[in-house]
């Protein structure tokens, strides 16, 4: 199953950098493979996400959990939002 929709993304955090990052290495919770995600953050240190690809073994609920090193590395906590839909192909 692929990622259609992302829910509950993780709360600003001020040590974050801003910018715009692609983002292909993370860990999960679950089986999925292959997505990637474009992450925005603010100047704030508040994030948003996109899925620029669903990837595969995907279910809703599974948690992302992306380092703080992807994002610049401003010695922020990691980002966590979770899998809130996923679909076949």
């Amino acid at each position: 199953m692929s990622i259609e929709t992302i829910n509950d993304i993780g709360y600003a955090v001020s040590s974050r950098t801003a910018g715009t990052y692609n983002v292909n290495s993370f860990t999960t919770s679950g089986n999925g493979t292959g997505a990637t995600f474009t992450v925005t953050i603010d100047s704030n240190g508040a994030a948003s996400v996109s899925v620029t690809d669903k990837g595969n073994n995907y279910v809703a609920n599974d948690r992302i959990i992306i380092a703080d090193a992807q994002l610049g590395g401003g010695g922020a906590v990691e980002l966590i939002f979770r899998v809130e839909t996923a679909s076949r192909g």
